[in-house]
Order: C-alpha cells, then structure tokens, then sequence
C-alpha cells in the first residue's frame, strides 16, 4: 500500500483498529447476550405502566362512543339530499362502538390481570 500516492500509514493504522474493534465486539458479545438472556428471563415493566394504559384505554372507549353519538345527530339532522345513495352512514357508528367494547375488554383485562 505504500505505493498509492499520499499514502501515509493512517489508512492502514484505521484499518488496524477497526479489526480490533470487530475482535473486541465478538469476543464479548455472545457472554453478555447469555448474561443478558440469563438475567430476563420475565421481563420487568414499570408498574404504573399499567394503570398508564388502562386509563388511555378507557379514554379511548370513551371518545369513541361520544363520536359515534355525535355522528348520529348530525346524520339524524341532515337533509336526505344531501346524503348520497347507498352510503352507508351507520358503518362509522358501528365500527366506533366495536372500538370501544374492544378497549373497554382490554381495560377489563388489564384491571383484572388474573381472571
């Protein structure tokens, strides 16, 4: 390599780090793995993260079924010109109020963790 023009020995003296730097990285990668494998076996989770996510769950429920309400009155007062044929203004109340009997069951579970 000392050939190449302006070749100066920095090339080969980062090449040389970079092989150590590999030759480190393996030799201590598969032991700290196993250590890492042996010690989390149950992942631990903050404790209040649970209550976090019951209460983003219930809030969820909760707009999804006041959004649905508030659709059907505005529906309710639309004039029927105005609606297109064969749209299906019912299929958004439906899918919000599965929505939320889908997070109010998940916040159920997460209350009740055993059960």
């Amino acid at each position: 390599m000392s050939n190449i023009p302006g070749y100066d020995g920095r090339v080969q003296i980062l090449d040389d780090l970079a092989k150590t730097a590999a030759a480190e990285i393996r030799a201590t990668a598969a032991p700290r793995a196993a250590r890492i494998r042996a010690t989390s076996e149950t992942p631990r989770c903050d404790p209040d993260s649970g209550q976090v996510s019951h209460h983003l769950l219930l809030l969820g429920a909760a707009v999804a079924l006041i959004s649905a309400r508030q659709f059907r009155q505005v529906v309710k007062n639309l004039d029927p010109a105005v609606v297109p044929p064969g749209y299906w203004t019912q299929v958004g109340v439906a899918l919000n109020v599965a929505i939320a009997v889908i997070a109010l069951i998940f916040a159920m579970r997460f209350a009740w963790p055993g059960r």
